[in-house]
């Protein structure tokens, strides 16, 4: 779709749905990444839909309410591990 402004699954990722990605973040004990604003920090460091947060600063993200608070834990930026594609990676947010 043009002039669509967020980042799409990859073409091996086309027929996962958001349940999908739900039960999967479950099965991680993570947070599913359902949307990432274009120019945000994560939408820069190279997170995208589908991916599921496991930590941030460390600290395990299995809602939003602990990635809020993990957040928290630094000023300015955030070390995140995720899971795309079943590999886990690790990003720096800035903000």
């Amino acid at each position: 779709m043009s002039g669509s402004s967020h980042a799409r699954p990859s073409a091996g990722a086309a027929f996962i749905t958001t349940a999908n990605i739900m039960e999967m973040a479950r099965i991680y004990g993570g947070m599913p990444l359902l949307l990432t604003l274009p120019d945000s920090p994560a939408a820069r460091a190279g997170l995208r839909w589908g991916d599921i947060v496991l930590a941030v600063n460390g600290v395990p993200t299995p809602d939003a309410d602990a990635f809020v608070a993990a957040r928290n834990v630094r000023e300015g930026a955030a070390t995140v591990r995720f899971v795309r594609d079943g590999r886990e990676s690790e990003v720096e947010l800035v903000w």
